[in-house]
């Protein structure tokens, strides 16, 4: 694994989300030019199946990859774009979030983890390898004691991935 600790983006700017790469993947801050592919993938009702079932409009993707790019900024985590190495496509995100949920128990201050993979390449092992790749640079760069990862309890394939990394259900 590979980081870099930051990739200027087209505007030349440069992202707050550190570069991380896998033998497969290149994890890095979202750009402009993600959008529609972040919109294919969130207005998919495969996608959004377990994840509030609702698939999102563009206003709301656009919304989302502004927090992401927000977590960054305000929190030193966030949201990467998963790109695959092979292709150059976007084929997901993968990260850390406070979103202040209002639900009980609070997760805060405790980062929350998610991941999502495009239908496409889903059971082909990048979550996995996305996930290890996450989960060690957060051993190295957040200092949080447990990190939540909120799964539908009917989705299972995403219930066996948490679970090899560690992850527990509470109730």
């Amino acid at each position: 694994m590979v980081e870099t600790t930051q990739r200027i983006n087209k505007a030349g700017l440069a992202s707050p989300a550190p570069v991380i790469e896998t033998e497969r993947l290149i994890l890095r801050g979202h750009k402009s030019s993600d959008f529609s592919a972040a919109c294919m993938m969130w207005g998919n009702s495969e996608v959004v199946k377990f994840i509030g079932a609702v698939p999102s409009t563009p206003q709301q993707t656009w919304s989302r990859i502004l927090a992401y790019t927000g977590h960054w900024y305000f929190q030193g985590f966030g949201y990467w774009a998963i790109e695959e190495k092979a292709t150059g496509a976007f084929i997901g995100e993968i990260g850390f979030a406070d979103f202040r949920r209002s639900i009980t128990p609070m997760l805060s201050p405790f980062p929350e983890m998610g991941w999502v993979i495009i239908p496409a390449r889903q059971g082909q092992g990048f979550a996995q390898e996305a996930i290890a790749a996450v989960l060690n640079w957060a051993g190295v760069h957040i200092s949080f004691s447990k990190t939540y990862a909120l799964i539908a309890p009917d989705h299972s394939r995403s219930l066996k991935l948490a679970a090899k990394f560690g992850f527990t259900t509470e109730t």
